[in-house]
């Protein structure tokens, strides 16, 4: 077994020379940090002789692998057991040798959601001390996603798991590749990253719209129509909530930094709080003095994904958000929002934010309950 930071290899040998020779040949290769030869890392390193056995468990360290000029000769795999596309795997770290668990037999190992949440706690955590360590053991999570199960779950419980696998992705994506530097690149950097996990694989943006949003309604930009996929999962979620939109946090500066780890026993509860805190930083409504008129601003994704809003007009939009905001503000808004009393008149008016593709890294809401 050789280990990296990015990838555990596993060659096999007919013959004990013919392993002696490759380690010998790979002990050889230099270091790119500081110029060491691997066999300086090696743990451990014995002679070699007949019978003995040899570990590169260290390999080379973060700092050389970090610096590769594209890093995705490490980090990310292009598969030849699935049907990749233009997909490549960031939780290849490690092989996964044993079958799925099944839904109520798994292991305490292979439970989906806590699997899921120590990995994303794992990444969110800040990496400035001990950061190959810290890196070396968020990778060692990601790769035990590829062996849970989530088709027999109930939508319950695959809810959160599927809102903290889309900001483990996001990042995974960001740590190892950087963030995408224009709105140019979403589409690609999204339908690229992908994950293999309970024996699918699927894309950032094949979770989030195929997989999470399976249910809800397309956006309205035009482009969206020729660049979201159309793949179907057995294990999609059938639930439609507006609340939804406002959970799944891509790191864009429209989002709110932080994202909490959501639980099965809790995800009511934080889907309002999520809500609320979006708002309180997006939502603005002011009155005018004069006019007595009132304008209310909303986050782009109230007008991308309006008819997950109830009938998808401004009122049904405007109804839904009002409850979340402060009650000073609430009371800016009539009790009885009426589309003909208030906004075909003017009395209310409706705008929205540009949205922001600049991104940055999401770090952990704590005590999110």
């Amino acid at each position: 077994e050789i280990e990296t930071l990015g990838r555990n290899v596993y060659l096999m040998f007919l013959a004990e020379s013919q392993r002696d020779l490759w380690i010998n040949v790979l002990s050889k290769v230099p270091s790119a940090a500081g110029g060491g030869r691997l066999e300086n890392q090696l743990v451990n390193n014995p002679p070699l002789s007949a019978g003995s056995k040899s570990s590169l468990s260290k390999g080379i360290g973060m700092d050389s692998l970090l610096a590769f000029e594209d890093p995705s000769d490490e980090f990310l795999h292009k598969s030849t057991v699935w049907s990749c596309k233009q997909r490549r795997i960031l939780n290849c770290r490690n092989f996964v040798f044993t079958s799925l668990g099944q839904a109520g037999v798994q292991s305490k190992t292979c439970q989906p959601n806590e699997v899921a949440s120590e990995a994303l706690q794992k990444v969110l955590e800040p990496m400035e001390h001990s950061e190959e360590a810290n890196l070396r053991a968020f990778l060692d999570s990601a790769s035990a996603l590829k062996a849970v199960n989530v088709s027999d779950m109930p939508e319950s419980e695959r809810l959160p798991f599927f809102l903290n696998l889309y900001h483990i992705m996001v990042m995974h994506a960001f740590l190892v590749l950087g963030v995408p530097d224009s709105a140019f690149k979403w589409a690609s950097f999204f339908n690229m990253i992908s994950y293999q996990c309970s024996d699918e694989i699927f894309s950032l943006t094949e979770l989030e719209h195929s997989i999470v949003r399976a249910n809800m309604s397309s956006p309205s930009q035009f482009v969206a129509k020729f660049v979201l996929p159309k793949s179907d999962y057995d294990f999609a979620l059938k639930r439609s909530d507006y609340r939804i939109n406002f959970a799944l946090n891509c790191g864009s500066l429209s989002n709110p930094k932080m994202v909490p780890v959501y639980r099965s026993e809790t995800i009511n509860e934080q889907l309002d709080a999520t809500v609320r805190n979006y708002v309180k930083q997006s939502v603005k409504v002011k009155k005018n003095i004069g006019g007595g008129n009132v304008l209310v601003v909303l986050p782009r994704i109230c007008y991308w994904y309006a008819s997950d809003f109830g009938r998808g007009r401004a009122v049904d939009v405007v109804y839904l958000v009002k409850k979340y905001l402060d009650k000073n503000i609430q009371e800016l808004l009539p009790d009885k929002l009426s589309e003909g009393d208030w906004f075909s008149t003017g009395a209310i008016t409706v705008k929205y934010l540009h949205y922001n593709y600049q991104c940055r890294h999401l770090t952990l809401l704590q005590d999110s309950s």
